[in-house]
């Protein structure tokens, strides 16, 4: 069960490392009072970031108007400037693992 009431996610920015499918930031997007914007993030592999973009664009005509929604391949790691250039707002990070 995903409680979104608990976590205070209104104008806020969300950085989802490891996102999978995008269930938690995805659904954060469509909510009432919905973060500023929500950066989903996996590894740069195609097998594993063409189901993200695929489940980004399904689902980004349910986020609550102005909510930014994007995705990017990203490895721990590496330079995070290009996460920054898509939000450069202050992150709150935010990490999942449903099973």
């Amino acid at each position: 069960m995903v409680d979104l009431v608990s976590i205070p996610f209104a104008g806020r920015t969300i950085l989802e490392l490891g996102s999978g499918a995008g269930l938690p930031s995805l659904l954060a997007s469509t909510t009432s009072e919905p973060p500023h914007s929500v950066l989903l993030t996996d590894y740069p592999d195609s097998s594993i970031t063409d189901n993200l973009a695929a489940n980004v664009a399904r689902n980004l005509p349910a986020a609550t108007p102005g909510c930014k929604v994007a995705w990017r391949g990203f490895e721990w790691g590496a330079d995070v400037e290009p996460l920054l250039s898509v939000e450069p707002h202050s992150p709150r990070v935010h990490c999942a693992r449903i099973r």
